[in-house]
C-alpha cells in the first residue's frame, strides 16, 4: 500500500482487518509514507509497519524484494489505485526464486484517470501486462476497476470482484447525532446542508462542487457545503471559495475517524468525482439514508438504493436543479441500511470471505 494514512483504500483495509480473526490471520504492512494516521492502530491489533521513504522507485523495489525474503509471508496482498503502484508491490516478489515466492494478489481499487491517447494506451496495456504476469489473482471492486489494472489472460476464477464493505450498522441515520454534530458545528436545524466526504484531491472534484454550490447559493437561502476530508488542494479549494463568495457557507472538517457522523448532518451527499473505482462514501451515504448525486463516472455497481441521482459533469445546469429541487427530510428510512447489506456491502461478510480465501491458500 502507498499507506496507512486516512483515505479510502487505507480506510477498508483497516476495516478488513479488524473484523477478522486476528488470532487465525495477521497482517504485515510495506508503505512508503512517514507519518500515517492508522499506523498506532495497526500495531495494536499486531501488525508490524514497515517504511520506505526514499522516493526511488528502484530503491522502493529493493525495498519490497527483501522484505519477502525477510520474512517469508505465504501471501502478499497488493493495495493500490495506480499501474506503477501495483507493479512495486507485485513485480519484485514474483521474480524470486520459487521456494520464496508468495502467493500474490493484486487488488485494483480504482479505474484511474481516463486515457485516451494513442500512447497512453500502449503504456497502459504494457503496465497491465507486467501486473497480470506478477500475479496470482486479481481482486477488484468493480469490473471497470479490474479492467484497468488487469489483462483478460489468466483463467476466470482468477478474477475476483470483492466489494467495499461498511459497518452497515454504524452508519444507519441516528437523529442523535445529527443533533450533536450540527450543534457542535454552530449549523442551525433548519440550514440545508450539502456535503462529501473524500480527500481534497483532483479525483474528487470538489471545484466542481463548489462551484455548483455558489450558484444554488444565489438562488437558496440558509444553505452550507460540509466538506470531509484533507488533502493537497484545500488551499486551493479555500481560494476559489473566497473567489466566488461562499467561503463563509463552508465547513473544512478536515479528516475525521468518525467521519460517518458527519453524514448524519447533512440532507444531500455530492459526489462528482472525475472517476472512482467503486466510492465507498457513496455505499456509506446511502445505508444513512441521504440523498445522492452523482456523477455518471461512478460505476453503477455502487447505486444500489433509489436515492442515486447520475448526472454527467458536463450539466452543470442540472446538477443546480437537483440541488435546489431537493427538500430538507429530517426523518430518514432505515430501510436503506438493509438495502445496503443485501446488495452485499456488509463488512463482515467481506472479511469473513477474505479470511477464507488466506487460511485456503496459505
Amino acid at each position: 500500500m502507498d499507506s496507512l494514512d486516512m483515505g479510502g483504500i487505507e480506510s477498508y483495509v483497516m476495516n478488513i482487518y479488524r473484523h477478522i480473526d486476528q488470532k487465525k490471520v495477521q497482517f504485515d504492512f510495506a508503505i512508503f509514507k512517514k507519518d500515517n494516521f492508522f499506523e498506532e492502530e495497526a500495531e495494536r491489533l499486531g501488525a508490524r509497519v514497515y517504511k520506505c521513504l526514499d522516493g526511488s522507485y528502484k530503491v522502493q523495489l529493493k525495498f519490497v524484494k527483501e522484505l519477502q525474503l525477510q520474512n517469508n509471508y505465504p501471501i502478499v496482498h497488493c493495495h493500490n489505485c495506480s499501474l506503477k503502484g501495483m507493479i512495486r508491490g507485485t513485480l519484485p516478489v514474483r521474480r524470486l526464486k520459487k521456494n520464496d515466492r508468495p502467493l500474490i494478489i493484486a487488488h485494483s481499487h480504482n479505474p484511474g484517470m481516463p486515457t485516451n491517447t494513442a500512447p497512453d494506451k500502449i503504456i497502459r496495456y504494457v503496465l497491465k501486462k507486467i501486473i497480470t504476469e506478477s500475479s496470482d489473482y486479481y481482486f477488484a471492486c468493480s469490473q471497470e476497476a479490474s479492467n484497468s489494472k488487469f489483462l483478460p489472460s489468466k483463467a476466470a476464477s482468477r478474477y475476483i470482484l470483492l466489494k467495499n464493505g461498511i459497518e452497515v450498522k454504524k452508519i444507519a441515520f441516528d437523529p442523535k447525532i445529527r443533533k450533536k454534530i450540527r450543534e457542535k458545528l454552530g449549523i442551525s436545524n433548519s440550514t440545508f446542508v450539502y456535503g462529501t466526504v473524500g480527500r481534497l484531491e483532483t479525483q474528487k472534484n470538489h471545484s466542481f462542487m463548489i462551484q455548483r454550490f455558489a450558484e444554488v447559493a444565489k438562488q437558496r437561502e440558509n444553505v452550507k457545503l460540509l466538506l470531509v476530508g484533507d488533502g493537497s488542494l484545500k488551499n486551493q479549494l479555500i481560494e476559489l471559495a473566497k473567489q466566488l463568495d461562499v467561503l463563509n457557507k463552508m465547513i473544512f472538517v478536515g479528516t475525521k475517524d468518525n467521519a460517518n457522523d458527519y453524514l448524519q448532518a447533512m440532507d444531500m451527499f455530492l459526489f462528482p468525482s472525475i472517476y472512482e473505482g467503486l466510492g465507498i462514501s457513496l455505499i456509506e451515504a446511502q445505508a444513512n439514508g441521504l440523498p445522492s448525486l452523482v456523477s455518471d463516472a461512478i460505476p453503477k455497481e455502487a447505486c444500489v438504493t433509489d436515492l442515486v441521482t447520475r448526472l454527467s459533469l458536463a450539466s452543470d445546469n442540472l446538477w443546480v436543479e437537483h440541488m435546489i429541487k431537493e427538500k430538507q427530510c429530517i426523518s430518514r428510512s432505515l430501510k436503506y441500511v438493509n438495502k445496503v447489506r443485501e446488495s452485499g456491502y456488509d463488512i463482515q461478510n467481506i472479511a469473513t470471505y477474505l479470511q477464507n480465501f488466506y487460511l485456503k491458500n496459505i
